[in-house]
């Protein structure tokens, strides 16, 4: 039946054949350019510094968690932006090495147009602010800096920027599309059963407009948020954070030239780059810029191998969607395993879940939870550190942790349970023209079906499978956490909570990065100040990383002699992917987060 209910959109056939045969095209170019390459260049060795060594932190482009073999998506692909993003695991472990590199006297931040997730920035933060620490200097420069590169920067001892560069600084804000309007357009609904006031991840596909309770967990969540971040800024620039809002509101900072930003304290100088870098020779000792020996913190943390074979902590990340299927993200019937191949690994001592999630699958998230209680009963410590997300599914399998670390811009909570049964009665039988006659020996041989909406008897049982769901959820969170159900029911509701407030109502146990939770879990096991860290699972390079390595335009000039459209393909994806995820989601709505 799905499939039937994807090939009624005939509409975009055309153009998704071509999509694929431009990948196949990809494929043949990026294999030749690899043989032309040569392996040569894809061998990281052992990277070592000499005396005197500038390390040098490339703040531009995009940061995810966790390096994946994941597909761009359409957009990305249409773009014709193949970029590798960087993984924040690396950036933060070659900070760290840098910091204990005796070699390593300073660090330079190069800041640009980065694109990271508030809490990803924040932990990024912190390790500078930690590299700091040992008595190393720290400074920053850029030439257009958006509001999450100069969040960082502001924890380098000194900052400057262009003359005539732009600081792009305007506070903390997310979209949510709302795609009511378009569906009905296609003569498509969705039928919702959920539970919780604040559950809002069904919103978009049944209304216009946002609904109060979704706003209102926003804004407080959003304010909350930006408290933090303007008040770690204000603190390091040595202002008044009412001061930083004002110059957002009043002076629309944004526009304005930068000397206002170097009046006001925001920056402490404006300079070239070419007078940069000879600033930097300068604070270096050195004569000009191409002596200084840089050293690129990613080169220097593959240069920092843990050893498996060795009593170790294992950090398992797990990072996007929870699916129980073939997928993207954490998908469980992968994740199941590794947690049982850790368990009885007797060099696995204790082990970190890093996850970075706004959850997905009901029945994926209590299977990776049950195998999580099973690791719990070897006696080996099990702790989670949150990331960006750690919400409704991302909670789930969270909960059941000795204790929880989550990222002072933690998103979190979502505790709730819906389904989304859509529904292509109008667009088939109306616009179309296509009647279905059932023949079945039990009324309910067909249900549930893409082709006629629910009655109220079916509508009556989906919503009882939902209230189970929930049911199963909060008290696992109940047991968890040591809470009454009760309790658990009343903070949940679906809604989103900022990890500061998460702490207060006790749905974690301590403010922190994945290095807290490290050095939580070492100090556990006696592991003194340089434990054995290994990652799971096994990051592996895919045919996306060597895409990256093409010219970027070259996509977006396929693409457009194929003549794709990019709203189409943008909305068909979208309703791809809603009719062959699992029913019963565990998942907080989508955000888009501008920081």
């Amino acid at each position: 039946m799905k499939k039937f209910f994807l090939s009624v959109l005939s509409s975009f056939t055309g153009t998704w054949l071509a999509l694929c045969l431009f990948g196949i095209v990809a494929v043949i170019v990026s294999i030749a350019m690899l043989i032309n390459i040569g392996s040569s260049n894809f061998s990281s060795g052992i990277v070592s510094t000499s005396d005197n060594s500038l390390l040098v932190l490339d703040l531009q482009g995009e940061i995810i968690e966790y390096t994946n073999d994941q597909a761009p998506d359409v957009m990305t692909v249409l773009n014709g932006d193949f970029e590798q993003p960087k993984s924040l695991k690396d950036l933060i472990n070659g900070i760290k090495c840098g910091a204990d590199d005796d070699n390593v006297k300073a660090m330079y931040i190069d800041c640009g147009v980065v694109s990271a997730a508030p809490a990803t920035l924040n932990s990024l933060r912190e390790a500078i602010v930690d590299f700091k620490s040992k008595g190393k200097k720290v400074y920053a420069y850029g030439e257009t800096m958006t509001q999450g590169a100069y969040y960082v920067a502001t924890a380098a001892d000194s900052l400057f920027m262009n003359p005539h560069g732009t600081l792009q600084l305007s506070g903390l804000g997310g979209h949510t599309p709302y795609f009511k309007k378009l569906l009905d357009k296609f003569g498509i609904e969705f039928q919702v059963v959920k539970v919780g006031t604040y559950k809002s991840a069904v919103e978009p596909y049944i209304l216009e407009h946002m609904s109060e309770p979704a706003r209102a967990q926003l804004d407080t969540l959003y304010n909350a948020m930006w408290s933090k971040i303007k008040g770690e800024i204000a603190a390091s620039r040595k202002i008044h954070s009412q001061e930083i809002d004002s110059l957002i509101n009043n002076e629309f900072i944004l526009c304005r030239k930068l000397n206002v930003a170097l009046d006001n304290g925001l920056v402490d100088g404006l300079l070239y780059r070419h007078e940069m870098d000879s600033r930097l020779a300068e604070m270096m000792g050195v004569e000009k810029a191409d002596n200084i020996e840089k050293v690129d913190p990613i080169n220097l943390a593959s240069s920092n191998i843990s050893k498996a074979n060795q009593p170790h902590i294992a950090v398992v990340y797990a990072c996007g969607g929870i699916d129980d299927g073939d997928a993207s993200g954490i998908v469980s019937t992968d994740l199941v395993p590794l947690i049982f191949d850790l368990k009885d690994n007797e060099n696995v001592e204790g082990l970190i879940l890093r996850v970075n999630s706004p959850g997905g699958s009901a029945y994926g998230s209590e299977q990776i939870w049950e195998a999580l209680e099973q690791f719990k009963k070897t006696g080996k410590p099990f702790v989670v550190s949150m990331g960006d997300y750690a919400a409704s599914g991302g909670y789930y399998i969270s909960c059941g942790a000795e204790s929880i670390f989550a990222d002072p811009l933690t998103v979190t909570g979502s505790i709730g349970i819906f389904g989304l049964i859509p529904n292509g009665h109008e667009l088939i039988t109306n616009k179309l023209g296509i009647n279905f006659e059932l023949v079945a020996t039990n009324p309910q041989a067909m249900f549930p079906n893409l082709v006629s909406p629910l009655t109220t008897e079916q509508y009556n049982a989906m919503q009882r499978m939902v209230e189970n769901g929930y049911d199963l959820f909060t008290q696992r969170v109940a047991d968890g956490r040591g809470l009454s159900q009760d309790y658990v029911k009343q903070i949940g509701e679906g809604r989103v909570w900022s990890a500061e407030k998460a702490l207060e109502i006790g749905l974690v146990d301590r403010i922190g990065t994945l290095e807290a939770a490290i050095k939580y879990m070492a100090d556990k096991l006696s592991y003194g100040d340089s434990p054995n860290v290994v990652t799971y699972p096994d990051a592996k390079d895919s045919f996306w990383t060597y895409m990256a390595m093409l010219e970027n335009g070259n996509a977006a000039q396929l693409a457009q002699k194929l003549g794709l459209r990019s709203q189409e393909e943008a909305m068909l994806m979208q309703l791809r992917w809603l009719i062959q995820r699992p029913m019963i989601q565990a998942r907080m709505a989508d955000m888009y987060i501008k920081l």
